[in-house]
Formats: structure tokens, C-alpha cells, sequence
């Protein structure tokens, strides 16, 4: 069963405000400059089975639209110690969580 687009975003938009509140990550936007890019990987610790990508990714893309993810596998699907989940590219403040326009 696949949530309703509208779902995910309400979803996401609550975790985020809760984390960032109305300042942001103020040492990302100080420190970082505003043009510098970066990747990430998500790297599973233990053996498990995906849940929730659809708002892993949503989280990403609202921070940075233009964000390049990755990821070879589907929600239910498992995975074992070791494998990466999800790779991600774009902004670093994107990426690191500051308070970016949505």
C-alpha cells in the first residue's frame, strides 16, 4: 500500500519543523558555504528490512529539489549488513538540514 503524496509531505514537513524549529541549522548556514555540494550514503549497521523510503526521500527533496537519489531498493525489500541503502547528492546545507527555502 502506497501512502498519499499529501501524507508523506504533512509527515515530513512536521518531522523537519519539529527538528529545525523556525531557526534552521544555523552552524550549516555559518559554517558551510551556500554553493558547496556533497553525497551522502545511508549504510545499513545490521541486517534488516526497509521501511519508510518514501519518506526518506521526501525529506531529502524538501530540502534540496534538485537532490540525485539513489537507492536499489524498494520498501519491504531487505538488506543486509553493509549495504547501502540510499545515496544522495546535492547542496550540503541541503543535506545537512539548515533551514533552506522548501
Amino acid at each position: 500500500m502506497e501512502l498519499p503524496r499529501e501524507i508523506i509531505e504533512q509527515h515530513v514537513r512536521l518531522a523537519l519543523d519539529e527538528d529545525l524549529s523556525t531557526r534552521g541549522d544555523l552552524t550549516s548556514e555559518l559554517v558551510v558555504p551556500a554553493d558547496a555540494r556533497a553525497t551522502g550514503r545511508i549504510v545499513a549497521k545490521r541486517d534488516g528490512v526497509l521501511a519508510g523510503l518514501p519518506l526518506a526521500l521526501e525529506a531529502f527533496r524538501s530540502r534540496d529539489a534538485d537532490a540525485e537519489l539513489t537507492t536499489d531498493l524498494a520498501d519491504g525489500a531487505q538488506f543486509a549488513r553493509g549495504d547501502e541503502v540510499l545515496r544522495v547528492s546535492g547542496t550540503a546545507r541541503g543535506l545537512l538540514w539548515p533551514s533552506a527555502p522548501r
